[in-house]
């Protein structure tokens, strides 16, 4: 659901400049979203709104709704470009050790339109849940932390070979810049 959140934003396009996720024990999930237009105003604009929660009621009934030529059309047309002389190196750091019930995953990344959505995409195709993250974007720079666990298992992600696919994924969607 959190993906289909920060497509939403996306394609309309607003910039997501942080995001605290929180859920509770009983599947109650608490999001705040601080998104700004492209040219980093405040969100005033009605119609920018209404197409925000209309993208989002039409992905939340279609369980097969595709985000990736409203991103794509949006990626053509926004005016967010990369900050040129940016250099800041593209970092995936995995932890089992900083909390007792969750795997720290934390992405430092040169931000673009759409990244949130990719990256909460692929962390749900390798069928993780998000207990708790912490989204920021400064300066261009996209400083992402998540506590995830196995959907199964509800533990820590500690089989190596699987943490190292999630690496690798991750750094494929953040290059790439989609989950196709």
């Amino acid at each position: 659901m959190l993906a289909r959140i920060a497509g939403s934003f996306s394609v309309v396009p607003l910039n997501i400049l942080s995001a605290d996720v929180f859920t509770r024990g009983d599947h109650t999930v608490l999001d705040i979203f601080r998104v700004c237009d492209t040219k980093g105003q405040a969100l005033t604009d009605q119609t920018q709104i209404d197409s925000v929660q209309d993208t989002l009621r039409k992905a939340l009934e279609d369980e097969e709704f595709d985000f990736a030529p409203l991103l794509e059309k949006a990626r053509r047309h926004s005016r967010v470009r990369a900050v040129t002389g940016l250099d800041f190196p593209t970092s995936i750091a995995l932890d089992n050790k900083a909390h007792p019930a969750c795997t720290l995953l934390q992405i430092e990344t040169p931000d673009r339109l759409g990244l949130l959505y990719d990256l909460l995409s692929a962390l749900g195709q390798q069928n993780l849940n998000i207990v708790l993250s912490r989204i920021s974007t400064q300066s261009g720079a996209a400083i992402d932390t998540f506590y995830v666990t196995d959907n199964v298992t509800r533990g820590k992600i500690t089989d190596s070979h699987r943490l190292n696919l999630l690496q690798q994924r991750l750094q494929s969607v953040i290059l790439k810049g989609s989950v196709s």
